[in-house]
Protein backbone atom coordinates (compact mmCIF):
# COMPACT_ATOMS: atom_id res chain seq x y z
CA UNK A 1 0.00 0.00 0.00
CA UNK A 2 1.29 3.67 -0.46
CA UNK A 3 0.35 5.96 2.00
CA UNK A 4 0.92 8.64 -0.10
CA UNK A 5 -1.63 7.37 -2.77
CA UNK A 6 -4.13 5.93 -0.37
CA UNK A 7 -7.75 5.23 -1.94
CA UNK A 8 -10.19 8.03 -1.80
CA UNK A 9 -13.94 7.49 -1.23
CA UNK A 10 -16.82 10.14 -2.06
CA UNK A 11 -19.17 10.71 0.71
CA UNK A 12 -21.76 13.44 0.12
CA UNK A 13 -19.44 15.28 -1.78
CA UNK A 14 -16.62 15.08 1.09
CA UNK A 15 -13.85 12.74 -0.16
CA UNK A 16 -12.02 10.70 2.62
CA UNK A 17 -8.79 8.62 2.42
CA UNK A 18 -9.32 4.68 3.01
CA UNK A 19 -6.42 2.81 5.01
CA UNK A 20 -5.92 -0.55 4.91
CA UNK A 21 -6.77 -1.88 8.54
CA UNK A 22 -3.85 -3.77 10.20
CA UNK A 23 -4.81 -6.06 12.85
CA UNK A 24 -1.58 -6.65 14.96
CA UNK A 25 -2.92 -9.95 16.78
CA UNK A 26 -3.46 -12.15 13.24
CA UNK A 27 -0.19 -14.07 12.38
CA UNK A 28 -0.75 -12.84 8.78
CA UNK A 29 -1.71 -9.02 7.84
CA UNK A 30 -2.66 -7.41 4.69
CA UNK A 31 0.26 -5.36 4.99
CA UNK A 32 2.14 -8.57 4.99
CA UNK A 33 0.13 -10.30 2.04
CA UNK A 34 1.01 -7.32 -0.04
CA UNK A 35 4.68 -6.61 0.71
CA UNK A 36 5.79 -9.98 2.19
CA UNK A 37 6.99 -8.12 5.13
CA UNK A 38 6.40 -9.32 8.54
CA UNK A 39 4.91 -6.10 10.05
CA UNK A 40 6.61 -4.59 13.19
CA UNK A 41 4.92 -5.49 16.52
CA UNK A 42 5.69 -3.84 19.65
CA UNK A 43 6.73 -5.59 22.53
CA UNK A 44 4.17 -5.49 25.76
CA UNK A 45 7.80 -5.45 27.88
CA UNK A 46 9.00 -2.23 28.10
CA UNK A 47 9.69 0.70 30.55
CA UNK A 48 11.44 3.26 28.99
CA UNK A 49 9.45 6.18 30.74
CA UNK A 50 9.69 4.76 34.14
CA UNK A 51 11.91 6.47 37.28
CA UNK A 52 15.68 5.10 36.97
CA UNK A 53 15.32 2.98 40.32
CA UNK A 54 12.25 0.87 39.18
CA UNK A 55 14.07 0.17 35.57
CA UNK A 56 16.67 -1.63 37.93
CA UNK A 57 13.70 -3.71 39.76
CA UNK A 58 12.66 -5.54 36.65
CA UNK A 59 15.14 -8.86 37.70
CA UNK A 60 12.32 -8.80 40.78
CA UNK A 61 9.51 -9.75 38.46
CA UNK A 62 8.49 -12.89 38.36
CA UNK A 63 6.99 -15.47 35.68
CA UNK A 64 3.24 -16.38 37.16
CA UNK A 65 1.09 -18.63 35.81
CA UNK A 66 -0.90 -16.07 34.65
CA UNK A 67 1.07 -12.87 34.00
CA UNK A 68 3.77 -11.64 36.81
CA UNK A 69 4.28 -11.15 40.20
CA UNK A 70 6.56 -8.55 42.11
CA UNK A 71 6.60 -8.25 45.50
CA UNK A 72 8.36 -4.93 47.79
CA UNK A 73 10.17 -6.37 50.69
CA UNK A 74 9.09 -5.64 54.24
CA UNK A 75 7.08 -2.61 54.35
CA UNK A 76 6.19 -1.21 57.23
CA UNK A 77 2.33 -1.41 58.59
CA UNK A 78 2.66 2.16 58.65
CA UNK A 79 2.35 3.33 55.55
CA UNK A 80 -0.61 1.01 54.33
CA UNK A 81 -3.10 3.43 54.69
CA UNK A 82 -1.35 6.11 52.54
CA UNK A 83 -1.42 3.12 49.89
CA UNK A 84 -4.65 2.10 50.77
CA UNK A 85 -6.13 6.03 51.20
CA UNK A 86 -9.49 6.40 52.25
CA UNK A 87 -12.01 3.69 51.57
CA UNK A 88 -9.74 1.89 49.63
CA UNK A 89 -10.01 4.80 46.43
CA UNK A 90 -5.95 5.41 46.65
CA UNK A 91 -5.29 1.56 45.73
CA UNK A 92 -7.95 1.29 43.51
CA UNK A 93 -6.99 4.03 41.51
CA UNK A 94 -3.18 2.49 41.47
CA UNK A 95 -4.85 -0.61 40.09
CA UNK A 96 -7.13 1.01 37.88
CA UNK A 97 -4.06 3.03 35.95
CA UNK A 98 -1.44 0.12 35.87
CA UNK A 99 -4.26 -2.89 35.05
CA UNK A 100 -2.91 -4.83 38.49
CA UNK A 101 -3.72 -6.42 41.30
CA UNK A 102 -2.05 -5.19 44.86
CA UNK A 103 -2.00 -7.39 48.00
CA UNK A 104 -1.09 -6.37 50.94
CA UNK A 105 -0.91 -7.59 54.33
CA UNK A 106 -3.09 -7.99 57.06
CA UNK A 107 -3.89 -4.63 59.11
CA UNK A 108 -1.62 -4.21 61.75
CA UNK A 109 1.13 -6.56 60.50
CA UNK A 110 4.30 -5.73 58.22
CA UNK A 111 5.02 -7.58 54.72
CA UNK A 112 5.24 -7.41 51.56
CA UNK A 113 3.32 -5.76 49.44
CA UNK A 114 2.46 -8.37 45.94
CA UNK A 115 1.48 -6.67 43.26
CA UNK A 116 0.29 -8.97 40.13
CA UNK A 117 -0.65 -8.03 36.35
CA UNK A 118 -0.11 -9.27 32.76
CA UNK A 119 2.08 -6.35 31.72
CA UNK A 120 5.52 -5.74 33.06
CA UNK A 121 5.49 -2.50 32.51
CA UNK A 122 2.09 -1.73 34.51
CA UNK A 123 3.91 -3.69 37.63
CA UNK A 124 6.87 -1.29 37.62
CA UNK A 125 4.59 1.77 37.60
CA UNK A 126 2.63 0.36 40.31
CA UNK A 127 5.78 0.02 42.02
CA UNK A 128 6.68 3.51 41.44
CA UNK A 129 3.91 5.06 42.55
CA UNK A 130 4.21 2.58 45.96
CA UNK A 131 7.33 3.84 46.48
CA UNK A 132 6.86 7.71 46.00
CA UNK A 133 3.78 7.29 48.54
CA UNK A 134 5.93 5.60 50.82
CA UNK A 135 8.78 8.08 50.67
CA UNK A 136 6.13 11.46 50.86
CA UNK A 137 5.30 10.07 54.65
CA UNK A 138 8.11 8.44 55.88
CA UNK A 139 9.10 12.06 57.30
CA UNK A 140 6.50 11.52 59.42
CA UNK A 141 7.05 7.89 60.54
CA UNK A 142 8.28 7.73 63.97
CA UNK A 143 12.66 6.82 63.79
CA UNK A 144 13.23 3.35 64.23
CA UNK A 145 16.82 3.73 65.12
CA UNK A 146 20.04 6.31 66.02
CA UNK A 147 23.17 7.11 65.57
CA UNK A 148 24.90 7.46 69.02
CA UNK A 149 28.66 7.22 70.74
CA UNK A 150 28.63 4.33 73.40
CA UNK A 151 29.42 6.05 76.97
CA UNK A 152 30.05 2.51 78.71
CA UNK A 153 32.98 1.84 80.80
CA UNK A 154 33.36 1.19 84.14
CA UNK A 155 34.64 4.34 85.37
CA UNK A 156 31.82 6.20 84.08
CA UNK A 157 29.36 3.78 85.73
CA UNK A 158 31.21 3.93 88.78
CA UNK A 159 31.30 7.54 88.84
CA UNK A 160 27.31 7.81 87.50
CA UNK A 161 26.27 5.73 90.75
CA UNK A 162 28.76 7.75 93.28
CA UNK A 163 26.82 11.02 91.50
CA UNK A 164 23.70 9.53 91.65
CA UNK A 165 23.59 8.14 95.64
CA UNK A 166 24.55 11.65 96.61
CA UNK A 167 22.10 13.48 94.44
CA UNK A 168 19.31 11.05 96.07
CA UNK A 169 20.82 11.91 100.04
CA UNK A 170 19.94 15.44 99.26
CA UNK A 171 15.89 14.67 99.71
CA UNK A 172 14.98 17.51 96.88
CA UNK A 173 11.48 17.74 95.43
CA UNK A 174 11.04 15.32 93.15
CA UNK A 175 14.01 13.23 92.81
CA UNK A 176 13.98 9.18 93.17
CA UNK A 177 15.47 6.26 92.01
CA UNK A 178 13.35 5.92 88.62
CA UNK A 179 14.02 9.31 87.27
CA UNK A 180 17.74 8.20 86.45
CA UNK A 181 19.06 6.66 83.13
CA UNK A 182 20.77 3.17 83.67
CA UNK A 183 24.67 3.82 83.43
CA UNK A 184 24.10 0.91 80.64
CA UNK A 185 22.82 3.75 78.73
CA UNK A 186 24.34 6.38 78.85
CA UNK A 187 25.42 7.32 75.19
CA UNK A 188 25.84 10.60 72.90
CA UNK A 189 22.79 11.05 70.40
CA UNK A 190 24.50 12.12 67.45
CA UNK A 191 20.66 11.94 64.76
CA UNK A 192 17.95 9.81 64.50
CA UNK A 193 17.60 6.82 62.07
CA UNK A 194 14.60 5.55 60.36
CA UNK A 195 14.97 2.88 57.92
CA UNK A 196 11.80 0.75 56.28
CA UNK A 197 13.52 -2.29 57.00
CA UNK A 198 16.61 -4.43 57.69
CA UNK A 199 17.67 -4.50 53.77
CA UNK A 200 17.65 -0.46 53.40
CA UNK A 201 20.26 -0.58 56.56
CA UNK A 202 22.50 -3.25 54.88
CA UNK A 203 22.31 -1.51 51.52
CA UNK A 204 23.22 2.16 53.13
CA UNK A 205 25.40 0.84 56.15
CA UNK A 206 28.74 0.36 53.73
CA UNK A 207 27.97 4.03 52.80
CA UNK A 208 27.49 5.50 55.94
CA UNK A 209 30.62 3.96 57.20
CA UNK A 210 32.64 4.92 55.01
CA UNK A 211 31.70 8.61 54.72
CA UNK A 212 32.19 8.50 58.67
CA UNK A 213 35.71 6.72 58.51
CA UNK A 214 36.89 9.75 55.97
CA UNK A 215 35.60 12.44 58.40
CA UNK A 216 37.33 10.73 61.49
CA UNK A 217 40.14 10.87 59.38
CA UNK A 218 39.98 14.98 58.64
CA UNK A 219 38.99 15.95 62.33
CA UNK A 220 41.48 13.54 64.36
CA UNK A 221 45.38 12.57 63.07
CA UNK A 222 46.30 8.93 63.15
CA UNK A 223 47.99 9.21 66.32
CA UNK A 224 44.64 10.62 68.47
CA UNK A 225 41.95 8.83 69.72
CA UNK A 226 38.69 10.49 70.19
CA UNK A 227 38.02 10.63 73.76
CA UNK A 228 35.39 11.97 75.35
CA UNK A 229 35.71 14.25 78.83
CA UNK A 230 32.40 14.40 80.80
CA UNK A 231 32.66 16.92 83.16
CA UNK A 232 29.66 19.02 84.48
CA UNK A 233 26.35 19.79 84.36
CA UNK A 234 23.09 21.48 82.50
CA UNK A 235 19.39 21.21 82.14
CA UNK A 236 16.93 21.63 79.58
CA UNK A 237 14.00 24.12 80.51
CA UNK A 238 15.01 28.25 82.23
CA UNK A 239 14.04 27.03 85.78
CA UNK A 240 16.23 25.21 87.96
CA UNK A 241 13.46 24.75 90.32
CA UNK A 242 11.28 23.09 87.11
CA UNK A 243 13.19 20.23 85.93
CA UNK A 244 12.61 17.90 83.42
CA UNK A 245 16.09 16.68 82.35
CA UNK A 246 19.06 16.91 83.64
CA UNK A 247 22.42 15.75 81.41
CA UNK A 248 26.30 15.89 81.78
CA UNK A 249 28.22 18.31 79.26
CA UNK A 250 31.01 17.12 77.07
CA UNK A 251 34.43 19.20 77.62
CA UNK A 252 35.41 20.22 73.83
CA UNK A 253 37.44 23.53 74.48
CA UNK A 254 39.31 23.27 70.62
CA UNK A 255 35.50 22.16 69.27
CA UNK A 256 37.16 19.02 67.47
CA UNK A 257 34.67 16.68 69.12
CA UNK A 258 31.63 19.55 67.59
CA UNK A 259 33.00 19.95 64.09
CA UNK A 260 33.46 16.14 63.56
CA UNK A 261 29.95 15.39 64.54
CA UNK A 262 28.15 18.16 62.89
CA UNK A 263 30.09 17.47 60.05
CA UNK A 264 29.00 14.11 60.11
CA UNK A 265 25.36 14.29 60.39
CA UNK A 266 25.22 17.33 57.83
CA UNK A 267 26.85 14.92 55.24
CA UNK A 268 24.82 11.79 56.49
CA UNK A 269 21.21 13.76 56.02
CA UNK A 270 21.48 13.85 51.83
CA UNK A 271 20.16 10.23 52.90
CA UNK A 272 16.57 10.15 53.00
CA UNK A 273 17.06 7.43 56.04
CA UNK A 274 18.66 10.23 58.49
CA UNK A 275 17.03 12.93 60.44
CA UNK A 276 18.45 15.90 60.68
CA UNK A 277 16.51 18.10 63.31
CA UNK A 278 19.23 20.99 64.61
CA UNK A 279 22.09 22.91 62.55
CA UNK A 280 24.13 21.53 65.42
CA UNK A 281 24.10 18.24 67.46
CA UNK A 282 24.00 19.23 70.78
CA UNK A 283 26.55 17.14 72.56
CA UNK A 284 24.96 15.73 76.25
CA UNK A 285 24.85 12.21 77.92
CA UNK A 286 20.85 12.42 79.87
CA UNK A 287 21.53 11.37 83.76
CA UNK A 288 18.40 12.40 85.08
CA UNK A 289 14.69 12.20 83.04
CA UNK A 290 11.00 12.65 84.17
CA UNK A 291 9.97 10.59 81.49
CA UNK A 292 11.58 7.99 83.36
CA UNK A 293 9.61 8.27 86.17
CA UNK A 294 8.30 4.68 87.19
CA UNK A 295 9.02 3.03 84.11
CA UNK A 296 10.11 0.06 83.38
CA UNK A 297 12.57 0.61 80.40
CA UNK A 298 14.08 -3.17 80.10
CA UNK A 299 10.61 -4.05 79.33
CA UNK A 300 9.72 -1.60 77.02
CA UNK A 301 10.44 -3.04 73.37
CA UNK A 302 7.96 -1.68 71.11
CA UNK A 303 10.37 1.17 69.00
CA UNK A 304 7.52 1.93 66.25
CA UNK A 305 5.47 3.60 69.63
CA UNK A 306 8.25 4.45 72.20
CA UNK A 307 5.92 6.79 73.99
CA UNK A 308 3.88 4.10 75.02
CA UNK A 309 5.53 1.83 77.04
CA UNK A 310 3.93 2.75 80.80
CA UNK A 311 5.76 6.22 81.05
CA UNK A 312 3.68 8.87 83.06
CA UNK A 313 2.71 12.12 82.82
CA UNK A 314 5.58 14.05 83.56
CA UNK A 315 6.67 15.35 87.20
CA UNK A 316 9.30 17.85 87.27
CA UNK A 317 11.98 17.89 90.38
CA UNK A 318 14.25 20.42 92.24
CA UNK A 319 17.66 20.62 90.91
CA UNK A 320 18.94 23.51 92.67
CA UNK A 321 20.52 21.35 95.46
CA UNK A 322 22.38 19.44 93.01
CA UNK A 323 23.93 22.61 90.85
CA UNK A 324 25.04 23.91 94.42
CA UNK A 325 26.81 20.80 95.20
CA UNK A 326 28.11 18.96 91.55
CA UNK A 327 27.89 21.67 88.92
CA UNK A 328 31.27 20.75 88.42
CA UNK A 329 30.84 17.24 88.60
CA UNK A 330 33.75 15.18 86.57
CA UNK A 331 32.38 12.17 85.47
CA UNK A 332 34.73 10.52 83.24
CA UNK A 333 37.09 10.63 80.30
CA UNK A 334 36.37 7.75 78.04
CA UNK A 335 38.14 6.50 75.05
CA UNK A 336 35.80 6.04 71.87
CA UNK A 337 36.64 3.18 70.02
CA UNK A 338 33.14 3.04 67.16
CA UNK A 339 29.87 5.13 66.67
CA UNK A 340 27.08 2.43 66.55
CA UNK A 341 23.40 2.54 65.31
CA UNK A 342 21.17 1.01 67.95
CA UNK A 343 17.37 0.04 67.47
CA UNK A 344 15.25 2.95 69.75
CA UNK A 345 13.65 1.46 72.07
CA UNK A 346 14.86 -2.22 72.22
CA UNK A 347 17.46 -3.36 74.35
CA UNK A 348 19.43 -6.42 75.27
CA UNK A 349 19.28 -8.77 78.51
CA UNK A 350 22.54 -6.37 80.05
CA UNK A 351 20.30 -3.49 79.62
CA UNK A 352 22.36 -2.03 76.63
CA UNK A 353 20.68 -0.70 73.76
CA UNK A 354 20.45 -3.29 71.09
CA UNK A 355 22.71 -2.46 68.26
CA UNK A 356 22.31 -3.23 65.06
CA UNK A 357 26.17 -1.89 63.55
CA UNK A 358 29.43 -0.84 64.97
CA UNK A 359 31.30 1.45 63.27
CA UNK A 360 34.41 1.34 63.88
CA UNK A 361 37.19 4.44 64.34
CA UNK A 362 40.09 1.98 64.81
Amino acid sequence: MNILKPKLINVDGRQYRHLTQVNLSNTETNIEKETGIAPYIEEDFYYYDEPESCRNDVNSIEKAKTGFILHIKDIPSYYFKFILGKGGEQKQMIENQTKTVLKLPKKGQDGDIEISGNNQSGILTAQSKIINIIDLNRRDQPSTHFLSINLVSDGLKESFNLFKNKVIQLHSRGIENSIFQLPERLHLTLCMLQFLNDLELSNILVSITQITKDLYSKHFCNEEKLCIHLKGLEYMNDDPSEVDVLYAKVEDSTKRIQNFVDELVKTLSSFPCVRKEKESVKLHATLMNTIFRFEDTNNCSNFDKPNKCGKKQRVTFDARDIFESFEDFDFARIPINSIDINVRGRFESNGLYRKSAAISLV
